[in-house]
């Protein structure tokens, strides 16, 4: 099944919809940090300590409600309208979700070697994350056991998700010199342009696995 997930991943990767999501991601996540960081080096350093979690997980929340019609095969389009209207329509259930997500962020830091690792905070986060998505758009029938992966799948997912990173990372830079020169561009003005939501979306790599193989459970 991780096979299947990983040709559906991949399928995914190609609409456009994805890396505009994760560049709204990398505004929600870090926009905010890099300007608290501008209040000096140490204001900025505890500030950013304070707030990151915080506005990750608001990240989080935006790109896995975004991305969910798409990778579960429901739609073509991301669903640029949902956020808002789980916010207009539900606000503290959004509230609660975002504070369980920030506790989570927070305490992912902790974990032995594995806390370090993106891949693995964007995995954990975004199971949450898709709980609170099929809860407000009222799917029913699927408990949180539902939407977490065993231990032999969720470590397939990582390591796919790793590989398909780092395989998209060489292709991306491979490919940056042929763009730059058809466009008349220099390599440093083109890699400036699309390396934030490129590297974005490929860190969530392991996400959009999962999200493929909660598709393809939900379909057994």
């Amino acid at each position: 099944m991780l096979w299947k997930a990983l040709t559906i991943t991949l399928e995914t990767m190609l609409y456009w919809e994805i890396y505009a999501a994760a560049a709204i991601y990398l505004i929600l996540a870090f926009g905010p940090v890099l300007l608290f960081t501008s209040f000096g080096r140490s204001v900025g350093a505890g500030l950013t300590l304070l707030i990151q979690p915080f506005f990750h997980a608001i990240g989080i929340m935006v790109f896995v409600t975004l991305v969910t019609p798409i990778a579960l095969g429901l739609s073509d389009d991301a669903a640029w309208n949902l956020p808002w209207k789980f916010v207009s329509e539900a606000p503290w259930d959004v509230t609660k979700y975002g504070l369980q997500l920030i506790v989570v962020s927070v305490a992912i830091a902790f974990f032995p070697i594995l806390g370090g690792l993106p891949s693995f905070n964007s995995l954990v986060l975004g199971i949450f994350a898709t709980k609170m998505v099929f809860t407000l758009a009222g799917v029913e029938g699927i408990s949180r056991s539902d939407l977490i992966p065993s231990f032999g799948v969720g470590f397939g997912i990582l390591v796919i998700g790793a590989a398909v990173s780092t395989i998209g990372m060489i292709l991306a830079a491979m490919i940056i010199p042929f763009i730059a020169a058809i466009f008349g561009r220099s390599a440093e003005e083109v890699s400036s342009l699309i390396t934030f939501p490129v590297v974005a979306a490929l860190g969530f790599a392991p996400l959009l696995v999962y999200l493929s193989w909660i598709r393809l459970s939900l379909s057994y």
